[in-house]
C-alpha cells in the first residue's frame, strides 16, 4: 500500500508516502489524516505490537522528494496489540495528539474494539479508550475524530458513538456522552458511527445504512454545542478577592510566570474599597502545597514590611518579578513610610516558601565594604538563576555619595535571596581581576545575564587601558569563583567575515547551556552598510555567525530568503537558539515576512519552525497572520501566539506550542496548535463561554534577548502560565500542560 499527498488547489502530486519496512498484505493507507505539518497513515495489518496487528505512521507534509517516495518520521503502535486487532483502521490527528482505532481488539468480547490516544511528538501512548457498554462484535474504533481535548469514537456494528474528554488534555479520559439521535431502528443495521468528524464544538456522524428515505440510502447527523472542560487550571480571576488584602479584589493582571515545578506567581493590580482607589498592586504565588494550590499574598502595596525593614516601612508599587527557582522569586518594589525618601525608596526582595527577605535597597549601603556613605541609585537590570540561589544585578550608584564619582558609579554584582553578596568585584574603576595588562573596568551598560544553573554572569562594559589608550566596549563573562574573561571587544576582527570588518557595538546578550555566550552586535568596515551591519553570534566551538542581517537564512532550504531585522532570540538548556526574524527576498511578501527559527547547534544551520502565512490545523483553512509573541523555556519548550487569517473572525487568534528536544526528528520539533480563540468550554462554575483572547508575559528584554534570567511562562514539563479573556468578560490567569 501507499498514501499520496497532493496540493489541494493545483492537484499536483507532492509526495508518495510509504512505510520504511513494508510487508505483503499490510494495507498501508487504510486510513489517513493530516493536521498542520503532520500526517498520519493507518496500516491495518502492519507490524505493530505483534505481527499483522496493525500500525500507524507519522509523516512530515513538507518532505516532498520531488513527488517521490517518502518514509515515516515515527511508527505508532499499541504495545498490547495482537494479530488481527486492525490497529490503524481509523486515524485522526489534532495538534500533537493522534487517535488510532483498533475495531477488532477483543477486550470485551471478540471484535469489541478499542481506540488509543497517542502523543505524535514522543510516540507515547497517552490513553486507551473503551466504551462503558463494550460488547462483542461492536467494532468500537471503526471511526475516530479528535478536536482539542474531545475524542469521538464510532462503533459501527453496534450503531453507537461515544464522546470522550481527555482530562488535563493529556492522559486520563472520561466517557462523557453516548450519542444516540433517537430515530434509529432497533439493532445495528444503520451503521451509525461508521464515520465521525469533529470540528470545534460540532460533530458529524455518518449512518451509511440508514433507511429513512430508502433502503440503505444513508444519513449523517450534525450535533452542535459539544462543550468540554477547559484543559487549564484557574490560578486567579479578575474580581476574585485578593488573598491577604481586606476589601480588595483582582482588577488586572500585569505578569504571570511559572516555576520549575509548575507553581505560578502573579503580579496583579487591585480594585475595590481596599485598593487605594485602584492604585495598589501586589504579588501572589502558589507555594508548595497540593496541586493547584491557592494563591498566597507575597507582597502588596501598603503592606507592613517591618519584619524585613525598620518599623514603619511599607510596600509601595510593585515594579516587576521573576519566579525562576522552585518556589523562589525576586521582585522589584518601591518603599514608603517612616524614614523612606526618594533616595532609598527602591528595593529588591526575595519571596516564596521561606517568606519575604530583603536583598538590596537603594540609598546607603555597606555591601561594597564601606561605612554606608555610598548610595545605590537604581537597579538597571535584574536576572535570576534557576538552580543556584543567585541574582545578578546591574546597578548605578549616586554620584557624590561617599567616594562615588562618574568614574566608579556603575557595576554588576551577584547576591542570594538572603541578601548576602557573592561577588561585587565587577565595578567601574576597579582593576579587572587577572588581567595581564592591568586594565580597569569602565562604565557598565546596565545589562546583565544570569546563568540558569551556575554562578555565571555575562555583561557589557567599557575597558579602560592601564596605559594610554581609548576605552572600548567589551563583553565580559564572569562567575563568583573565577577571574573574568573577555568574550569579545569593540574593534576586534569579526571572525568568518574578514576583509577588515570589526565589531562596532554590542546590542544585547544571553547565555545557553554550558554558559556559552550568545550576543548581538553591529559591524563596521569595508562593505558594511545599514542593510548588513548586524549579526547574532555564538561562542560554540569558537566565535561563529548564527545569522546576519541581509544574508540568506538557510540557503539550502530557503534560497533567496534573507534577514531584514532580528526581532528576538532565546536560549535553552541545549546549545540551540531560537530566533525571531523579519524577512525579505524570494517569495516574501507582507503576508509571510516574519518567522521563528531554531538554530541547530549540530548542523550550524537555521531550521524554520513557524511563520506568517503557514496553515493552522483546523477545519476552516486558517493561516498564521501575525506572530504576536514568542517565549522559549529552559528545556526547549516554546510557545508562539499568533493572529489567524483566512478563517473565522471569531477564531482569529491561536496559541501554538512545541517541544524542541534535540532527541526528536526536526519535523517533530515543530509547534502544534494548542489553544484557539472562539473555542467554547465549561467554566469553573459550569457556565459555557468561549475564549476571546490569549496572552502571556514577555520573557525577553528590550534588546530582544531571552533566556537571560527573566521570568519564564513555560517550564520544562510544558506547563504554561497564560492570561485568558473569555466571551463573558472574565479574565483569568491559568496554568496547564500544553
Amino acid at each position: 500500500g501507499a498514501a499520496f499527498l497532493f496540493n489541494g488547489r493545483t492537484g499536483q502530486l507532492l509526495a508518495r508516502w510509504e512505510a520504511a519496512t513494508r510487508i505483503a498484505d499490510e494495507y498501508f493507507g487504510s486510513a489517513v489524516a493530516i493536521c498542520g505539518r503532520w500526517g498520519v497513515v493507518g496500516s491495518i495489518r502492519g507490524a505493530g505490537g505483534d505481527a499483522f496487528s496493525g500500525a500507524a505512521y507519522v509523516f512530515d507534509l513538507e518532505e516532498r522528494n520531488g513527488g517521490g517516495a517518502v518514509n515515516e518520521l515515527r511508527l505508532l503502535a499499541a504495545g498490547e496489540s495482537v494479530t488481527g486487532d486492525f490497529y490503524g483502521f481509523a486515524v485522526a490527528i489534532d495538534g500533537r495528539r493522534a487517535v488510532i482505532g483498533a475495531p477488532s481488539r477483543s477486550d470485551a468480547g471478540f471484535a469489541s474494539g478499542a481506540a488509543y490516544v497517542v502523543d505524535v511528538v514522543t510516540g507515547a501512548e497517552l490513553a486507551k479508550l473503551s466504551p462503558s457498554d463494550g460488547a462483542a462484535l461492536a467494532s468500537f474504533g471503526s471511526a475516530v475524530a479528535i478536536s482539542g481535548n474531545q475524542v469521538l469514537v464510532g462503533a459501527r456494528e453496534a450503531g453507537k458513538t461515544y464522546l470522550f474528554e481527555l482530562a488535563d488534555g493529556v492522559t486520563s479520559q472520561t466517557e462523557t456522552l453516548r450519542m444516540d439521535p433517537g430515530d434509529l431502528p432497533t439493532g445495528s443495521s444503520t451503521y451509525y458511527g461508521v464515520s465521525t468528524k469533529l470540528c470545534g464544538n460540532r460533530a458529524l456522524i455518518g449512518a451509511a445504512f440508514d433507511g429513512l428515505l430508502a433502503v440503505q440510502s444513508g444519513a449523517a447527523y450534525l450535533i452542535r454545542d459539544l462543550v468540554p472542560e477547559l484543559p487549564l487550571a484557574s490560578v486567579a480571576k479578575r474580581t476574585d478577592f485578593a488573598p491577604g488584602v481586606v476589601n480588595a479584589e483582582f482588577g488586572s493582571f500585569r505578569e504571570a510566570f511559572v516555576d520549575p515545578a509548575g507553581s505560578a506567581a502573579v503580579c496583579a493590580g487591585l480594585t475595590g474599597p481596599g485598593s487605594n482607589r485602584n492604585r495598589d498592586k501586589g504579588i501572589w504565588a502558589q507555594l508548595p502545597l497540593p496541586p493547584h494550590a491557592p494563591l498566597e499574598r507575597m507582597i502588596s502595596s501598603r503592606m507592613d514590611l517591618s519584619a524585613i525593614f525598620p518599623a514603619g516601612v511599607m510596600a509601595g508599587a510593585v515594579q516587576g518579578l521573576s519566579y525562576n527557582g522552585t518556589n523562589l522569586g525576586f521582585a522589584r518594589i518601591a518603599l514608603a513610610g517612616t524614614g523612606i525618601t526618594s533616595r532609598n525608596n527602591g528595593a529588591l526582595i526575595s519571596y516564596g516558601a521561606n517568606g519575604l527577605k530583603t536583598v538590596l535597597q537603594t540609598g546607603g549601603t555597606t555591601i561594597f565594604g564601606g561605612g554606608g556613605a555610598e548610595e545605590i541609585l537604581r537597579f538597571a537590570d535584574v536576572a535570576q538563576a534557576r538552580t543556584p540561589d543567585l541574582l545578578t544585578v546591574a546597578y548605578a550608584m549616586r554620584i557624590g555619595s561617599g567616594a562615588i564619582f562618574s568614574g566608579n558609579d556603575t557595576g554588576v554584582l551577584s547576591i542570594d535571596s538572603d541578601g548576602l553578596a557573592q561577588d561585587t568585584t565587577p565595578r567601574e574603576g576597579s582593576t579587572i581581576p587577572g588581567d595581564p595588562f592591568l586594565d580597569s573596568y569602565g562604565q557598565f551598560l546596565g545589562r546583565a545575564v544570569q546563568s540558569r544553573d551556575t554562578s555565571g554572569m555575562l555583561f557589557p562594559c567599557f575597558r579602560v587601558p592601564f596605559a594610554v589608550g581609548t576605552p572600548v566596549v567589551q563583553l565580559v563573562q564572569d562567575d563568583i569563583v573565577s577571574n573574568p574573561t573577555t568574550v569579545v571587544m569593540q574593534g576586534d576582527p569579526a571572525p568568518s567575515i574578514g576583509g577588515g570588518v570589526v565589531f562596532q557595538s554590542f546590542l544585547g546578550e544571553t547565555m545557553t547551556a554550558g554558559d556559552l555566550p550568545i550576543y548581538r552586535t553591529t559591524l563596521s568596515g569595508p562593505g558594511v552598510t545599514r542593510s548588513n551591519n548586524e549579526v547574532l553570534w555564538t561562542e560554540l566551538g569558537g566565535t561563529r555567525v548564527m545569522v546576519r542581517k541581509g544574508a540568506e537564512v538557510n540557503p539550502a532550504a530557503e534560497p533567496g530568503v534573507k534577514v531584514s531585522r532580528l526581532l528576538g532570540y532565546w536560549t535553552t538548556d541545549s546549545f540551540d537558539v531560537y530566533v525571531l526574524l523579519k524577512l525579505f527576498g524570494t517569495g516574501i511578501t507582507r503576508a509571510n515576512d516574519c518567522a521563528l527559527y531554531r538554530w541547530d547547534s549540530a548542523t550550524l544551520t537555521m531550521h524554520r519552525l513557524i511563520g506568517e502565512g503557514d496553515p493552522a490545523c483546523g477545519c476552516d483553512g486558517a493561516r498564521v497572520g501575525v506572530i504576536q509573541r514568542v517565549s522559549v523555556g529552559h528545556d526547549s519548550r516554546f510557545m508562539v501566539l499568533c493572529s489567524l487569517v483566512g478563517g473565522s473572525k471569531a477564531a482569529n487568534q491561536a496559541l501554538f506550542s512545541g517541544n524542541g528536544d534535540g532527541a526528536l526528528p526536526d519535523a517533530l520539533r515543530l509547534p502544534y496548535l494548542a489553544l484557539r480563540k472562539g473555542s467554547r468550554y465549561h467554566s469553573r462554575f459550569h457556565t459555557v463561554t468561549g475564549i476571546r483572547s490569549l496572552n502571556f508575559s514577555l520573557t525577553h528584554d528590550r534588546t530582544g534577548a531571552g533566556g537571560k534570567g527573566l521570568g519564564e511562562v513555560i517550564n520544562g514539563q510544558g506547563v504554561a502560565a497564560l492570561m485568558v479573556t473569555f466571551d463573558n468578560r472574565a479574565v483569568e490567569v491559568m496554568t496547564g500542560k500544553l
